[in-house]
Formats: C-alpha cells, structure tokens, sequence
C-alpha cells in the first residue's frame, strides 16, 4: 500500500470518528436536552444530555483557572499536530497508526464542540463513570491501543541462566 493511499485510510478513520462524534452530539442535543434521562441498562446506564465545559474525568480541575481553556485547545492542537508528523511519514496501516487515527478522531471531535459550542456534549452515563461521547470512546480506544501496541513492540526479559522465562 503507498504511504499515500496509508494517509487517505487514516484520515478516512479520523473523518469518520468526528463526524459520529458530532452526529450523535447533535442527536443527543435535540432528543435528550431537557427530557429525564433514557435508561439503557436498568441501574447501570442511561442516555443524558450535559454540558461539559472541563476535560474529560476532570484533568483540567489540576491546572489553574486562568490556563485552563488554553490548556485544552493547546493539548487537543498539539495532538492532532503531532499525528499529522507521524501520519506523513506512516508508510502502512498498522495497530499504532489507527490508534492514532482513533485519538485525532476523538480530539477533533471534541475540539468542534469546543469552537463552536464553548463546551463538549456528553451524553452516556455508566453509572460509577463520567458521562462521556463518542470522541471520548475513541480516544480511550486510542490509547489502550498504543498502549497494546507497546506491550507487544516491547522486547522480553532476559532470564536469568538456569530459569526459564514467564
């Protein structure tokens, strides 16, 4: 496959995540706003309808008031600047590659909702977790996927002589 058509594939992954990601925020903001919550799973998960104007499990809370907002576009420009680098130079469509097509997907997402709303749509509620989206999903996709990626590129230990390794 040529490092072109690898590109087109990732962005195509990318496209596809946000523009989810922003149809089901539009969905949730004209049929969940202002309605009781829908229930999924009877005591484990509902459809609600809220605004988030922080971070995703509230990171933001760690900085101070006055960063915050740059914080948040800074972090989510810098990551789909830094995808953008390593798409450019990806040569195949690999576990490391989608997860990042995953996470720029997600980022981009909730980087619409930010321009143009000045805060992220959430609407899934499992309870014990944060309401979250669907660019939330992918994201934490994405880095459970880097993170697997890691594990297998990671090199076994070496065993001591006489012990056989685990």
């Amino acid at each position: 496959m040529s490092a072109r058509v690898v590109r087109i594939v990732l962005v195509l992954i990318a496209v596809a995540v946000a523009g989810c990601d922003q149809g089901t925020k539009r969905w949730a903001e004209e049929e969940l706003a202002g309605q009781a919550p829908v229930t999924v799973v009877q005591g484990r998960a509902e459809l609600t309808y809220t605004q988030n104007p922080g971070s995703a499990f509230r990171f933001d809370r760690l900085a101070p008031e006055v960063v915050r907002a740059p914080l948040l576009w800074g972090s989510a420009i810098a990551v789909l600047g830094v995808l953008g680098v390593a798409w450019w130079r990806q040569r195949r469509v690999d576990v490391p590659a989608v997860a990042g097509a995953l996470i720029a997907g997600g980022a981009a997402g909730n980087l619409i909702d930010r321009a143009a709303r000045g805060y992220v749509v959430d609407f899934v509620h499992v309870h014990g977790w944060p309401v979250f989206n669907v660019a939330d999903v992918a994201l934490v996709a994405g880095g459970a996927l880097v993170l697997v990626a890691a594990l297998r590129a990671r090199p076994a230990a070496a065993s001591p002589p006489g012990r056989p390794s685990v």
